[in-house]
């Protein structure tokens, strides 16, 4: 079963939302501009869910994305400013929680390796934040305009680190990393010394040939 494309799109679903089991697709834009709907419950059974479904639900404070789900799109929770918390067991595509300033807890599960461009942009909320163990890249801008970011735990699978991933990052007071990580690749370093304070904590870099 699926929920199709603009389904609710602007629909002024209010208050929870359980949405029913076999549900397996939520199409691209299905409940976005819902701003009045404030949390959602979903199904063991969803695999899928398409790009901006959730973008500008401005009253979503909760959304446990279930590790059934093995392909989540683009902009799918942009601009949820009361969004809290979120686990995410699956890759993290372009922009799917930026200028979710509210966000402050992200757990990152056994299926999540790649981290997408701008994925976590302007989260001003964001504190601190521990790499899952198996995510091996950040790409660009992932977590840029995260200002007030003070915490960083790198796994020892990480592998990359993309263009101002970490720009205007200035708060940083800690990082920590697994012992048996190498060398992190990164497209430019002076990115890191330039636009954040990161290279402060880490020097362990390796320019991208």
């Amino acid at each position: 079963e699926s929920i199709g494309d603009y389904a609710f799109y602007f629909a002024g679903l209010k208050g929870s939302l359980e949405l029913p089991e076999g549900l397996e697709t939520i199409g691209d834009s299905a409940f976005s501009k819902c701003s009045a709907l404030g949390t959602i419950q979903f199904p063991a059974s969803v695999e899928a869910i398409g790009d901006y479904a959730f973008q500008g639900c401005t009253s979503l404070w909760s959304a446990d994305i279930p590790s059934t789900v093995t392909s989540m799109g683009a902009y799918v929770f942009t601009g949820c400013d009361s969004l809290r918390a979120v686990k995410i067991d699956t890759d993290v595509c372009e922009s799917t929680f930026a200028e979710c300033t509210a966000l402050r807890d992200i757990t990152f599960q056994d299926n999540c390796r790649i981290i997408g461009e701008c994925a976590f942009q302007g989260c001003s909320g964001l504190r601190n934040l521990c790499l899952g163990t198996n995510i091996e890249r950040i790409e660009r801008q992932a977590f840029s305009e995260c200002e007030k970011l003070s915490y960083i735990y790198f796994n020892k699978n990480l592998q990359y680190i993309g263009h101002l991933a970490f720009a205007g990052v200035q708060s940083l007071s800690k990082v920590e990393w697994e012992d048996k990580l190498a060398y992190l690749q990164v497209t430019r370093e002076e990115d890191y010394s330039k636009q954040s304070n990161l290279s402060n904590f880490f020097p362990k870099f390796k320019k991208e040939d």
